[in-house]
């Protein structure tokens, strides 16, 4: 406990015994300034000591320490000005410099930490909201992502529903080991995640299963988009440790401009699609097209 407020005792000291030696005793002295001086220093010396906390070690933290402890050190002198005559030049430097800079470095110190918790709970969110192996966002998180987007009623050209299945996916965990099935997960989000444009919604939906969410798309659009990422897909090739291999995924694809219609039904009616690509050969985009309004 003495560590943490060592330093402002320190300056209490030192500013104590200094005055007290230099300067003369007021004989009339301010009651209620006095007790009022002493509060607010106490309140900035407790500050200090919760600062000065091992957990809270960052440099944010640090400003913030320095801009308290500047405030603190010209409290303390106020606090001792309604008890000896202290010289002019003293006030000026200790009292009012040392404040305007003290509360100025506060200031910046609490700007900071502001930032960092903006900066800490967007990562947070991020991670609420993210698959934890692949970082692609998980199921319920798409739910909600999709159903914001069709309630904007901005998609003239309909949406469309991918839903991606890695074809023999047991097969890679058999032959390379499971690790080597995680590294081909990891690396079809990344594939994933720089063919898709700013405002489609990417998602891991269960196991080696994902699916993509494309605002405001033509059916044909959507197919065109549908090849070229199967073909990307197949031109991967995953290195993991001494191996490398490759594979390939079959997509369903459902089309639909009906606001009505549920997502979950348009869910099923893909995997429905996916199912029938697996049937026939697999490495296959299989569309199918819905109500339209």
């Amino acid at each position: 406990m003495f560590s943490r407020i060592k330093l402002p005792l320190t300056i209490l000291t030192i500013i104590s015994i200094g005055y007290l030696l230099l300067f003369e005793k007021v004989d009339d002295i301010d009651v209620v300034s006095l007790i009022t001086e002493f509060i607010m220093t106490c309140t900035v010396f407790f500050l200090l000591a919760l600062l000065s906390d091992k957990d809270n070690q960052s440099e944010v933290f640090s400003t913030i320490r320095l801009g308290f402890l500047l405030i603190f050190t010209s409290l303390v002198s106020d606090t001792f000005d309604e008890v000896v005559e202290i010289s002019y030049l003293v006030v000026i430097l200790l009292e009012d410099v040392l404040e305007v800079i003290g509360f100025f470095i506060l200031l910046v110190g609490v700007n900071d930490w502001l930032k960092t918790l903006k900066s800490q709970k967007k990562s947070l969110e991020l991670l609420a909201h993210t698959d934890s192996l692949t970082g692609a966002y998980i199921r319920r998180y798409f739910l909600d992502m999709v159903k914001l987007a069709r309630q904007e009623n901005k998609q003239p050209k309909g949406f469309a529903i991918l839903l991606f299945d890695i074809d023999h996916f047991k097969k890679i965990n058999d032959n390379y080991g499971h690790n080597a099935g995680d590294q081909a997960l990891i690396e079809f989000t990344s594939l994933l995640k720089q063919l898709t444009r700013e405002d489609d919604i990417f998602a891991r939906w269960g196991g080696e299963e994902f699916i993509l969410f494309l605002k405001n798309t033509q059916l044909n659009d959507a197919l065109v988009r549908a090849n070229k990422i199967k073909d990307k897909i197949e031109q991967l090739v995953v290195h993991y440790q001494q191996q490398q291999f490759s594979y390939t995924a079959s997509i369903g694809v459902v089309h639909c401009c009906d606001t009505t219609t549920s997502i979950d039904s348009l869910i099923s009616q893909a995997d429905k699609q996916l199912y029938l690509a697996k049937e026939n050969g697999r490495n296959l985009v299989m569309p199918a097209i819905t109500t339209e309004s």
